[in-house]
């Protein structure tokens, strides 16, 4: 029975769960941060982060799917374990402040008016500038559906290239797709969700 705000009503209530949480999600980092006044009004402060993010799982709209596909193999999860699809391993954010030199009591017009005072003085120039690595790309494979979703292809070699263009941006050379034995022992990749 629910009560709720002295009106009774009648009917069952439930809870429940439909996927085991198995998942794990680890994230470590070191952050760096400098705050300086400098001279004249000017402050300035630069923060660094490195960082990982490993998890074996992935998405907030449902309990541990990537994307649009689950995982390769529902009964091993070990093997979705790599960086998240979120993951930026460097970031730099720095940023300023300066005090304009106008107004009272300042280099230039430091004898006006409070009413110039109020218009002209007690300006302030700023910016940020942020820098960070880009995202991990997720590569996908085969399209058929085994144990829980689609294998990732094979990968062998290095998948960089020296030269990136917008034609090449890595090696493909380095995928293949997974092999699918006609007795059922298909194979899901060795590709991670994300490089």
């Amino acid at each position: 029975q629910i009560y709720a705000r002295g009106l009774r009503r009648s009917g069952r209530a439930g809870v429940s769960e439909t996927d085991a949480p198995v998942g794990f999600s680890d994230y470590n980092a070191l952050q760096a941060t400098y705050n300086h006044r400098i001279s004249q009004g000017l402050t300035a402060m630069i923060s660094y982060t490195y960082s990982k993010f490993l998890d074996n799982v992935e998405g907030n709209q449902s309990w541990s799917y990537n994307g649009n596909s689950g995982p390769a193999n529902n009964y091993n999860l070990a093997a979705e374990k790599s960086v998240d699809g979120s993951d930026i391993p460097q970031s730099l954010v720095a940023n300023y402040i300066y005090q304009l030199p106008v107004g009272r009591g300042k280099r230039f017009g430091s004898g006006m008016s409070r009413t110039a005072n109020a218009v002209l003085g007690g300006w302030e120039l700023s910016g940020i500038v942020t820098i960070k690595s880009g995202i991990p790309i997720s590569i996908s494979g085969n399209d058929i559906n085994t144990f829980g979703g689609d294998p990732r292809p094979d990968y062998s070699g290095n998948i960089h290239v020296r030269n990136p263009s917008i034609h090449e941006w890595f090696n493909t050379a380095a995928f293949s797709f997974a092999k699918l034995a006609a007795d059922g022992g298909d194979t899901w990749g060795n590709t991670p969700r994300f490089f």
